[in-house]
């Protein structure tokens, strides 16, 4: 990580954002997971947090403050079956996102987190190619019933790092198509 650091500091001088965007996830559930996949769940999904935000939180104090955005999940605010360790590095990504903030707003340094719902990624592609029907199972998700396209994540997240969102920290902002608003039964759309 800190010849990442240094490279960005060569190439532009300063740092002033820190996108932490990592995230891999093994459909098991706790019975069945090895102890290897879950540490490496977590170091994925949550140590990575750490390692990236410890090695930049110098320069951007340096630097005269700055913003670190996490991508997390709603993984982290609602737990998804079959993915314990999942769940637990992104609700613990969101935990960290308000300590952090916390810890360093006086230094001028904001924190915050985006929790992408679904999303139209080519690993997502793949997988609706591969498994015919699936998709429409978002229906009885999410409110808007759609994929959110990357942009849609990106736009959210680059406001955050912003300067237009300067007296923001320690939000947790799920970009989600209503999913995490409460239940949708599209049973009863029709009733």
């Amino acid at each position: 990580m800190s010849g990442a650091v240094a490279a960005a500091l060569e190439g532009y001088g300063r740092i002033d954002a820190l996108f932490n965007v990592a995230g891999a996830s093994l459909p098991k559930r706790v019975d069945e997971m090895a102890d290897s996949d879950w540490y490496r769940m977590i170091d994925i999904n949550l140590t990575s947090v750490y390692r990236c935000s410890k090695h930049v939180i110098p320069e951007l104090r340096r630097a005269g403050g700055g913003s670190i955005v996490n991508i997390s999940s709603t993984a982290g605010i609602l737990a998804e079956n079959r993915c314990s360790a999942y769940s637990a590095a992104k609700g613990g990504v969101l935990l960290l996102t308000k300590n952090m903030a916390m810890d360093y707003a006086a230094d001028g340094i904001r924190v915050n987190a985006v929790c992408p719902g679904s999303t139209m990624t080519p690993r997502i592609r793949d997988y609706l190619d591969r498994v015919p029907g699936h998709d429409s199972l978002l229906d009885d998700l999410c409110p808007m019933k759609r994929y959110a396209e990357p942009e849609e994540i990106a736009r959210p997240a680059v406001f955050l790092a912003s300067d237009e969102a300067s007296y923001i920290t320690g939000a947790v902002l799920a970009v989600d198509g209503g999913l995490t608003a409460g239940k949708h039964f599209a049973i009863f759309e029709d009733a």
